[in-house]
């Protein structure tokens, strides 16, 4: 087995919303652009991806052998806002010619956000029989963001870069969620985490033990 840590540069802060971002979600995101895959009408599917497989399940769902993604040193703490405001040059405004932006469909708002800035972010994986580390890098550079509102600006990844490492299993397994079932790291479950793409599906989910929270 083959082992890599692989870093990002990223140049715009992280939104923090609390979840963990493991680096098989973002890998698999990327798989998917390139792989001719159902619907989604017809329910998720679990998309390949060129990494080892820990442990599956009795349908056959596999715990990639991925880490959640960890800022490189202490991130800085921030807190910013997310406006949205609707395009008046859009809006069928009618005879009146304006609109009711303090209420309605077309309400303006304001949200907090809370944000980690680091400038390098990092992640360990193994490799899947007969990958290659440049498999890896050519789906990571499809990767432009990191966590979400990367559309407003969020997370922006100036590149990815690899080096090999030797990584054990037991290694990843313990800085991700890893099903409590699979009985692979000692910990309290927390219930229904995400543990397996697409990690917006939650029937997928279970009670998970959570990874270390840190590098």
């Amino acid at each position: 087995m083959r082992g890599m840590i692989v870093t990002a540069t990223v140049t715009t802060p992280v939104v923090s919303t609390g979840a963990r971002i493991n680096i098989a979600s973002l890998i698999a995101w990327a798989s998917a652009g390139h792989q001719d895959l159902p619907s989604l009408q017809d329910g998720p599917v679990v998309v390949p991806v060129p990494l080892h497989a820990i442990w599956r399940d009795e349908d056959g769902k596999p715990l990639w052998a991925g880490t959640d993604i960890y800022p490189v040193g202490e991130p800085l703490e921030g807190r910013e806002y997310l406006h949205k405001r609707y395009p008046a040059d859009r809006a069928n405004l009618g005879k009146r010619m304006k609109i009711n932006t303090a209420a309605g469909q077309f309400k303006e708002r304001r949200r907090p956000i809370r944000t980690l800035s680091a400038r390098e972010w990092q992640a360990g994986l193994i490799l899947g029989d007969g990958a290659d580390p440049d498999d890896i890098l050519m789906l990571l550079n499809d990767v432009r963001a990191i966590g979400p509102n990367g559309a407003a600006g969020y997370g922006a990844v100036h590149d990815w870069r690899a080096e090999e490492a030797d990584l054990e299993p037991e290694w990843i397994a313990a800085r991700r969620n890893v099903p409590a079932r699979a009985g692979l790291i000692e910990g309290q479950a927390k219930p229904l985490r995400p543990w397996v793409p697409p990690y917006w599906y939650s029937p997928w989910w279970e009670d998970c033990v959570e990874g270390l929270p840190c590098f």
